[in-house]
């Protein structure tokens, strides 16, 4: 039987990594992941927001019908059904030790409600945030803080940039994790069962604090920073405009946006000094040949991008996010798939890696079984606020749209509310907004409609609609 080792990030963008084609990452072990691996270059996320995307990936099933839409249920008992299994559930049901270490943020808790992990291990970072970033001052500590604020009203500067302060751990919130990890690895192999081990790492999510030495892996004008975009924010959707206004990311000059990025990327680095640890203790204890190891994100972020910090959008940054699956049995390696693809086709994937017959309700599909194109669009959907937002990705455009209000839909005659559509083939930096363009009411109808029957998909219905436009 194959073990698993899923590794996970949050809120990491796919430029962070050399294998997805950034000159300047240094990233040398998700790089030589990817190298004996497949890398899923147009993987998008199902929402554009933690809870609701992790609640996707791990149990097969799209936002409309987990009832998961946002962070705002992560401690909600009562949105899932408690029949539903998750893929971790299918491997325990097949003999496996299955464990997940790091960040949950996932409803309802994994205790007592379902009994299929035979660890769970969290870290000060899940509970209470301020044990692993204790309070301090700028004095003598370098911070990056965004003067965002909630709903326009209190301000709430996110730290977005900066040194991890010194802990008592001796160690970060990172490492220690990895630590952990290490551990609870040695343990499981040491008993003979085969293992689907999750590590969940918070990095490189806000706050981005970055341990030294790693702050200063990146000069801050070599990165990639496409900060301070004004044009291409004026152009967006009222929605998008209003957010950045929250986020104030247009209040940030560009070279402080230049070293915001540095740490950022810093941290993303870091993370993957950590995967080299684990590569290294699966080469120690025998196993490296019988494990499979997949690496994704549960989304991205935005750092000044139209005014953006952070998540929520249908912005590239933010929605297309790093996929790697590395399987020893397959013969071929260092694949770079560029077909479209989505994070809910994870459990499937894995399933038919490890030889387990998926629920038959879990959506997505098996990327290996058989290989080739993929489906025509993917879907995503977050809310924000009292705001649900729907989008829709194909190989030629992006388009994104206000869908409900106060979760009531809103009158179907009213196409492209408030919506940005994208060409991608001629604007792969996602900077023109086509919507008021002649001509384009038809692209956008067209796309709408494959929004409106996609978000009709209930429980028990069939396949999510694969044609579209362009």
């Amino acid at each position: 039987m194959k073990n698993v080792l899923w590794i996970q990030t949050d809120e990491q963008r796919p430029d962070s990594l050399g294998c997805y084609g950034s000159e300047w990452a240094r990233t040398p072990n998700v790089d030589e992941l990817a190298r004996r691996g497949t890398t899923f270059h147009q993987c998008h996320v199902q929402s554009p927001m933690c809870v609701s995307s992790r609640t996707s990936m791990l149990f097969g099933r799209y936002p409309q019908e987990t009832g998961v839409f946002s962070n705002a249920v992560q401690s909600d008992t009562t949105i899932l059904d408690p029949d539903v299994k998750a893929v971790t559930h299918l491997f325990a049901d097949a003999g496996y030790h299955t464990a997940s270490l790091g960040k949950w943020h996932t409803p309802p808790p994994p205790r007592p409600t379902w009994q299929y992990l035979d660890a769970f291990i969290g870290y000060p970072d899940v509970a209470d945030p301020t044990a692993v970033y204790p309070p301090f001052t700028d004095a003598g500590q370098r911070v990056i803080k965004n003067p965002g604020s909630f709903m326009d009203t209190v301000e709430i500067p996110v730290i977005i940039g900066g040194i991890y302060p010194y802990h008592d751990w001796g160690t970060d919130p990172t490492g220690h994790l990895t630590d952990l990890t290490i551990a609870h690895l040695r343990e499981v192999v040491a008993s003979g069962r085969p293992f689907f081990v999750r590590i969940s790492y918070v990095a490189p999510h806000t706050p981005v604090l970055t341990p030294s030495p790693w702050h200063l892996l990146y000069d801050p004008d070599e990165v990639k920073c496409n900060a301070g975009n004004q044009r291409a924010h004026d152009a967006r959707s009222s929605y998008d405009r209003w957010l950045a206004r929250v986020e104030a990311g247009l209040k940030m000059p560009l070279d402080v946006w230049r070293q915001a990025a540095a740490d950022y990327y810093g941290l993303c680095a870091y993370v993957d000094h950590e995967v080299g640890r684990l590569m290294q203790v699966l080469d120690e204890l025998g196993v490296a040949d019988s494990t499979i190891v997949a690496y994704n994100a549960d989304h991205g972020r935005a750092m000044g991008e139209y005014g953006h910090c952070q998540k929520g959008t249908y912005d590239t940054e933010v929605w297309r996010v790093p996929f790697i699956i590395a399987d020893p049995a397959r013969e071929t390696s260092g694949d770079h798939r560029h077909d479209l693809c989505e994070l809910i086709d994870f459990a499937r994937t894995l399933c038919g890696l490890a030889g387990i017959e998926p629920e038959p309700a879990m959506r997505g599909r098996d990327l290996f079984d058989p290989v080739g194109s993929g489906p025509d669009a993917v879907f995503g959907v977050v809310d924000m606020f009292t705001t649900r937002r729907a989008g829709v990705r194909t190989e030629r455009y992006r388009y994104d749209c206000t869908y409900a209000l106060d979760d009531q839909r809103l009158d179907p005659g009213r196409l492209g509310v408030d919506a940005n559509l994208i060409d991608i083939a001629a604007d792969p930096d996602e900077t023109v907004n086509l919507i008021d363009e002649p001509g384009s009411a038809s692209v956008a109808a067209e796309l709408f409609a494959l929004i409106d029957e996609w978000m009709s998909i209930a429980p028990s219905a069939g396949p999510a609609p694969t044609a579209s436009p362009g």
